[in-house]
């Protein structure tokens, strides 16, 4: 009889407690400030209550996205490889107390591995073959023995507001990098620091390169197969 009694009183408290929980705040925790497509990222989310709240979350995204791009139940965040939204919104929902959200902003970038490679260009009867990496730049002439490195170079995301050349190249990169390993080019010197807009396009199988101080400076590269 006692037993029954102490399970029935340790019963009356759980419940008690339970229904007395209450979900206070829901919080996206330490959330990308931004992804590269055709990558997953697992989010996190944090829910803060008295008692025993429920710390499930209802995950979504706000803004419409392409076909590929979504969110799991759980915040496994995957973004296409054909994303066209330079931004997503994702928005963390208490499943216990819907007033309960938090939002955060991510932005979607091409992926500069993308880039990393050989790529080859023919201008005034010279080959020019350029190799590609995350923090080098290699451009070599085979044909004559010109050819210059950058080094340490940067990588800021861009957008092509150019109206010839945006719908075939629509994003890719500035990058700047210091010039090393100079010779026979008469218009780049060791030490001087060099920035290159570079433009994908949307096969991956070319990029456009413009060089900003000279805008009649445009390459179109192939990628080597």
């Amino acid at each position: 009889m006692m037993n029954s009694f102490r399970f029935f009183l340790l019963a009356s408290i759980t419940s008690f407690l339970f229904s007395c929980s209450n979900v206070e705040s829901v919080t996206i925790v330490s959330p990308p400030e931004s992804v590269v497509k055709g990558s997953t990222i697992q989010l996190k989310g944090l829910v803060k209550g008295s008692g025993s709240p429920d710390t499930t979350l209802n995950w979504t995204i706000v803004e419409p996205v392409s076909k590929g791009t979504s969110i799991s139940n759980d915040g496994m965040l995957t973004i296409s490889n054909d994303e066209i939204a330079k931004s997503l919104t994702i928005k963390a929902v208490s499943t216990d107390d819907d007033s309960k959200v938090d939002t955060s902003s991510v932005k979607v970038l091409l992926d500069p591995k993308l880039f990393y490679g050989d790529w080859v260009t023919k201008r005034d009867n010279k080959i020019q073959k350029v190799t590609l990496e995350s923090s080098k730049y290699t451009c070599l002439y085979p044909n004559d023995g010109f050819g210059y490195k950058l080094q340490n170079l940067e990588w800021t995301p861009i957008t092509n507001t150019d109206p010839g050349t945006s719908k075939s190249f629509p994003e890719g990169y500035i990058i700047v990098g210091k010039a090393t390993g100079v010779y026979r080019i008469s218009n780049i010197n060791n030490g001087q620091i060099i920035t290159f807009y570079l433009f994908l396009n949307k096969d991956k199988s070319a990029y456009l390169r413009k060089d900003p101080s000279d805008p009649s400076n445009v390459y179109l590269y192939d990628r080597v197969k």
